[in-house]
């Protein structure tokens, strides 16, 4: 693990680096040391030793009786980035290491959206947990704005502070008050599963309800049933051990569910326990999403395209509009398309 005040440190090159980046060829006067620790929440201590760092790396200098200067032409930028407005994307509460398919392709199109016209994306990945620090090594990165994707609840908590002193911030997925929110319409999704269910005969359903999207999307499907006052048999299951120990009852059984709705890159998990069981889950319906597609597999499906560019597009277009100093509606929320494929592709 890194020495904590390593990690501190980085707060203050980030403000560096950051003060160079905007003014790749011009020499930009630094803040004072305890301006520095109070923009990063750090110690003086911490500054100067990240400052001495900087100075010998050649990122800075000093000039007597005058403070710190960055030094023009020491760090080699896009010449197209220079003097545009920074945007952050954060994810969760913003300390993840890795990313599923389905997050990256969140934070690819929010960037996407941004680019080329509206700011230069840059993601972000967090040091702090408390909230009151979380804020301050925000306000470290020297952004203009900020993209959260379902964000936490320390992350909540900072994201409402900066809204509160009109810093734009923009939640997808989330709900953060006095901030708009834009959100993909999961109950609308289950049911329109729930009703291509009910048409395709199915008695039961294994439901991986791995978090709030699925458990959503689940409620939705109960919804279609209500209305069509008829019911399946769900067998819902929190996490990779219950699918297991589902699917060990399965094969004792000698019978698979009828339909089984995979979330993320379960479906790939899913499909390995079938083989490692020598199950034929052939004759199930899987509900799954788009970008886990395995176009040679041997299953029925309905497929969900989650609205990521659609919800990526307005949230770029809500941060243009509070540049502008313009007033947004407080949420927007968009539909899935949802299509089946009936007929079975037959593996090559």
């Amino acid at each position: 693990m890194k020495d904590e005040r390593s990690l501190a440190g980085l707060r203050v090159r980030h403000r560096v680096v950051d003060l160079l980046h905007r003014a790749p060829q011009h020499e930009t006067p630094l803040p004072s040391v305890a301006e520095l620790a109070r923009q990063c929440n750090v110690s003086t201590s911490t500054v100067n030793r990240e400052l001495k760092k900087l100075v010998e790396e050649g990122l800075i200098v000093g000039k007597q009786g005058i403070g710190m200067f960055t030094v023009p032409g020491t760090l080699a930028f896009n010449d197209l980035i220079p003097g545009r407005r920074i945007v952050g994307i954060v994810y969760g509460d913003g300390r993840f290491l890795y990313y599923s398919t389905m997050e990256w392709i969140f934070i690819f199109q929010c960037g996407l959206a941004l680019l080329p016209r509206i700011a230069h994306p840059r993601n972000i990945t967090l040091i702090s947990s408390h909230y009151k620090d979380v804020v301050a090594e925000i306000q470290s990165l020297n952004l203009d704005g900020l993209i959260a994707i379902s964000p936490a609840e320390n992350l909540q908590k900072a994201l409402f502070s900066l809204r509160q002193n009109n810093f734009p911030v923009v939640v997808l997925e989330g709900r953060v008050d006095g901030i708009p929110a834009i959100l993909a319409d999961h109950r609308r999704a289950g049911r329109e599963m729930g009703a291509m269910m009910l048409r395709q005969h199915v008695h039961s359903v294994l439901w991986m309800s791995f978090d709030a999207v699925c458990r959503k999307q689940l409620a939705g499907v109960r919804l279609a049933c209500s209305d069509a006052r008829h019911s399946f048999k769900v067998t819902e299951v929190a996490n990779m051990g219950e699918v297991e120990t589902a699917l060990e009852q399965c094969a004792a059984a000698g019978v698979l569910p009828d339909a089984v709705y995979a979330h993320g890159e379960t479906a790939c998990c899913f499909q390995k326990l079938l083989q490692e069981r020598n199950l034929d889950g052939s004759r199930c319906l899987m509900l799954t999403e788009a970008v886990e597609l395995d176009r040679e597999n041997s299953h029925r499906e309905i497929i969900r395209t989650y609205p990521f560019r659609e919800m990526a597009e307005q949230a770029a277009a809500c941060l243009e509009a509070m540049f502008a100093g313009q007033r947004m509606e407080s949420e927007y929320l968009f539909p899935f398309q949802i299509t089946e494929r009936l007929e079975m592709n037959q593996r090559r």
